[in-house]
């Protein structure tokens, strides 16, 4: 009587029988075939699809699990979306991840490449030119500054414009400067001697 391949025991008093069901079927008679789902073992929100010939399940699961009965959280740092060399540290509730940055990368996943003209290093108006390779810059100064980063104001008189021993005193006036010069010369530099 009983069905599917299962085992037929009499009862000790022969008042009837008893089936043993292998592990695809059940009933009083193994009459019915277990659908693998119904013992629910997708996790975490998946859901349960038999397969046509229930043989097994799969597990569609819910976004943020995978695994074969969506029993693994993914981490929001397993894909890898920190780029060139950054760090990926997962939020404490696993809602998203941030990025630590290489050095010369930034950007929410340091997509981007930082250019050394970005920090704006040039100083008093002088024009920052970043280097072919990134590996640094250089500064065009405006006129009246000098240095690395046009951080020196340069003071006409450093020139020596003044001859023949004249005081030189920078001054606010064009061209910046003026000479004091001894009695025996003249000139707006002390270049004429007088006679």
């Amino acid at each position: 009587p009983c069905k599917n391949g299962g085992s037929c025991t009499n009862k000790p008093d022969n008042t009837g029988y008893t089936c043993t069901c292998t592990g695809e079927y059940t009933g009083t008679e193994c009459e019915t075939q277990v659908q693998p789902c119904e013992s629910s073992p997708c996790k975490n929100g998946g859901a349960c699809v038999n397969k046509a010939d229930n043989s097994g399940f799969t597990c569609d699961c819910a976004s943020g699990y995978t695994g074969i009965e969506c029993e693994t959280q993914v981490q929001p740092c397993d894909s890898s979306p920190c780029k060139n060399g950054g760090a990926c540290t997962n939020k404490a509730d696993n809602s998203g991840y941030t990025c630590a940055c290489a050095s010369g990368y930034t950007g929410i996943e340091c997509e981007n490449q930082v250019q050394p003209c970005d920090s704006s290093p040039c100083k008093n108006g002088g024009a920052c030119v970043d280097k072919a390779d990134n590996s640094g810059y250089t500064c065009a100064c405006a006129s009246g500054y000098t240095g690395i980063e046009c951080e020196t104001q340069v003071q006409p008189c450093d020139s020596s414009p003044c001859k023949n021993g004249a005081t030189c005193t920078n001054s606010a006036d064009n061209p910046g400067y003026m000479c004091t010069c001894s009695s025996v010369f003249t000139g707006n530099t002390c270049e004429i001697g007088k006679l």
